[in-house]
């Protein structure tokens, strides 16, 4: 790069010289045509007064008289304006003074002989011969001048010619060779941007492949910080990958590709745990390999359409491991239409389902083989009580009465409990109405009034009237729960409040006690199942801490929410929302 530029340079600075050259040629041309033209006009005042005063001295006329002297005062004028001129020429300037002094000398003389003249003297002839001769060697002089001009002249012509035919050459010489420079210039550019972008067309090539990239490329042009920032992206998709890979290798779950031929393409390592075989073993093998053989059908109809959805899609089914034993495993998968493959999780719910299905036989248990037993007691018990085979004494009567309010508390929790499970399977059977609420929470604080009246506290109810979508016997159950509780936790001789707000398309309620309160980490705790919050267990002590889970679970199902605000001092504000009904229906 240094080289072209330097002859470019050159280049430029010896056009600039010579075009300067010209232009001093030129002026120096314009300098001597205009000091020719100065000095001819000189010369020819010169005759001119020569001319003025020979006929002014032969007729004394007036008219030859002003022309005389217009002509004696231009004269001095003309040979200032030669001076000018040649001022820059030390020989010309020489002649010039010297024609200046010899010219004064001249017109004193003449404009001194014709005062005479026109006084009637005649004209001395030895003075004009002697003032004609001064004259013809100033002529001479000034010829001098002309004579070197012009021969100044016929030498610039060639020079000028000369240099302009050296421009010519140099310029054309210029064009050529800026136009192969520039050639040159592209060709090198071209040769290594081509081969620094087909560098960064391998590196890409390379990270597809998960080979190693072409070295670093040097310099710190645009090419080379995108290939080093080519590089950075490369080195953080390794890192990436190598993490993935980590997570993969030691995934508890199968984590595998199966193609559009359903033949799985790549494998986990956990496959050895779940399936019994090696990744390398279910390679390019039909998944239904793995899939007992009930179950295939549906395995292959959920793959069919999991490939028509392009969603993410689950299924449960049964695998044949490898050893004969049976699995229950939970795919869940997507289909890439791009990577042409089905991309799956397959999660052991093997224990799930066992614990599940030990569970419903738990909850059987309770509802047939335990619960139908006990209300027998139970009704037993109240005809015993009641005298139907004979009196009881005092301690007789209070022991059935124990047993009894036991019985009934065991009772109520089995059936919290198989409500519960209902709840939170999602097989509650809701009825939702469109319901006054108002009148709802009226009914409730009926049921609980003696209670109320019984711990002298008194239930606030708001006079307002509104609707709620909701199961008018779900919303009792969890209205007489919080009541309850507000009622039971509450000092003697203080209230209970009620409260109702709309917000946007929900209901508010609100119960207010006094109670001590809830701590700000038991807010969120209250509502699992059993817990009770230290402050409370000692009233509690009788509760079964499922209350406020199933609260829970109701108000979930209508849709809405509950919590609870307290600073754990001064008293609780227990809340549910509920949605409104549609405006025409409000």
């Amino acid at each position: 790069m240094a080289v072209p530029l330097a002859f470019e340079l050159l280049l430029l600075g010896t056009l600039s010289f010579l075009l300067a050259e010209s232009e001093r040629e030129t002026r120096a041309a314009d300098r001597a045509k205009e000091i020719i033209a100065q000095t001819n006009t000189t010369i020819q005042e010169f005759f001119d007064v020569g001319f003025a005063f020979i006929a002014f001295d032969a007729r004394s006329l007036d008219f030859f008289e002003h022309r005389l002297n217009r002509l004696l005062k231009k004269l001095p004028a003309d040979i200032e304006n030669l001076k000018i001129l040649v001022q820059d020429n030390p020989k010309y300037l020489a002649i010039v003074n010297h024609v200046s002094n010899e010219s004064s000398e001249s017109i004193r003389w003449i404009s001194a002989a014709a005062k005479k003249s026109k006084d009637g003297a005649k004209l001395d002839v030895t003075e004009a011969l002697e003032m004609r001769g001064k004259l013809n060697r100033i002529v001479s002089e000034l010829d001098e001048i002309i004579r070197e001009e012009k021969q100044e002249q016929r030498k610039n012509p060639q020079a000028a010619e000369h240099l302009k035919l050296t421009l010519k050459v140099l310029l054309a010489v210029g064009i050529v060779m800026s136009i192969l420079i520039a050639l040159l210039l592209v060709l090198i550019f071209h040769q290594s941007t081509t081969r620094r972008l087909k560098s960064l067309m391998t590196n890409s090539l390379r990270l597809g492949r998960d080979s190693q990239l072409a070295p670093l490329l040097e310099g710190n042009d645009e090419i080379a910080r995108i290939d080093r920032s080519f590089h950075e992206a490369a080195a953080a998709l390794n890192e990436a990958r190598r993490r993935e890979l980590a997570v993969i290798d030691n995934a508890v779950d199968v984590i595998c590709s199966i193609n559009a031929e359903s033949k799985f393409s790549k494998v986990s390592p956990a496959s050895l745990k779940l399936f019994d075989y090696e990744p390398a073993e279910l390679i390019n093998q039909p998944f239904s390999k793995v899939i007992y053989e009930a179950d295939l059908e549906k395995a292959l109809k959920w793959v069919e359409n999991l490939k028509s959805s392009e969603n993410r899609a689950e299924l449960e089914t049964r695998i044949l491991r490898k050893d004969g034993t049976i699995a229950e495993m939970l795919w869940s998968a997507h289909w890439s239409a791009s990577e042409n493959a089905i991309f799956c999780v397959v999660h052991d719910i093997t224990d799930r389902n066992e614990l599940e299905r030990l569970k419903q036989q738990f909850v059987s248990m309770i509802s047939h083989d335990l619960r139908t037993p006990l209300s027998a007691v139970k009704s037993t018990l109240a005809l015993l009580g009641a005298g139907a085979w004979g009196d009881l004494t005092e301690k007789g009567l209070q022991k059935v009465t124990m047993a009894e309010k036991s019985l009934r508390d065991s009772i109520e929790l089995i059936n919290n409990l198989l409500d519960l499970d209902k709840m939170e399977s999602g097989t509650i059977d809701l009825q939702v109405q469109n319901i006054s609420l108002s009148e709802l929470l009226r009914d409730c604080a009926g049921s609980l009034s003696s209670l109320a009246e019984q711990r002298a506290i008194a239930i606030k109810i708001p006079e307002i009237e509104c609707r709620a979508l909701a199961d008018p016997k779900r919303l009792s159950q969890v209205l007489i729960n919080l009541l309850g509780n507000a009622l039971k936790f509450s000092p003697s001789g203080s209230e209970v409040a009620l409260k109702i707000d709309a917000e946007d398309s929900f209901i508010k309620v609100g119960i207010i006690d006094q109670g001590p309160g809830v701590k700000a980490e038991e807010q969120e705790s209250i509502f699992q199942r059993f817990h009770q919050a230290p402050e409370t267990a000692e009233k509690a002590r009788e509760g079964t801490g499922l209350g406020l889970a199933i609260c829970k679970a109701i108000i979930e199902a209508h849709g809405g929410n509950i919590g609870v605000e307290s600073d754990g001092k001064n008293g609780s504000k227990f809340w549910f929302r509920l949605p409104c009904p549609p405006e025409k229906e409000a």
